[in-house]
């Protein structure tokens, strides 16, 4: 049984000790659910809460200006880290390099590509 990620929803408890947070919503299902459009459109999502634009739009925007990596290396470690919460894949950072991390694609080419071995 695989999980697939459903959507990404910020959600505030108007409490001053817990101010909210993100929520992750899975769907189980019995196929794989990390394939390499899973894995995009995840990061899409991660991305679009980044920089406050719509995973679609960003889609777009992106492969209209060549779509490369919009975040910095310290947001891309920040969404590295919340990629690993929600689907429990360890990228391996060590084999992580410039032509891994200029696009979205290839990101998603190179986790699937780990993930299989």
């Amino acid at each position: 049984m695989l999980l697939a990620l459903v959507g990404i929803s910020d959600y505030n408890t108007n409490r001053p000790e817990n101010l909210g947070g993100s929520m992750a919503t899975f769907l189980v299902t019995e196929s794989n659910a990390w394939d390499r459009t899973s894995v995009e459109n995840l990061v899409l999502e991660l991305l679009g809460k980044l920089l406050g634009e719509e995973p679609g739009n960003l889609r777009v925007r992106l492969t209209s200006e060549g779509i490369q990596m919009p975040i910095d290396s310290l947001d891309m470690f920040d969404m590295l880290q919340e990629f690993r919460q929600i689907t429990g894949i360890r990228v391996p950072v060590r084999k992580l390099g410039h032509r891994t991390l200029r696009s979205v694609s290839a990101f998603a080419t190179f986790v699937t590509e780990e993930t299989s071995k």
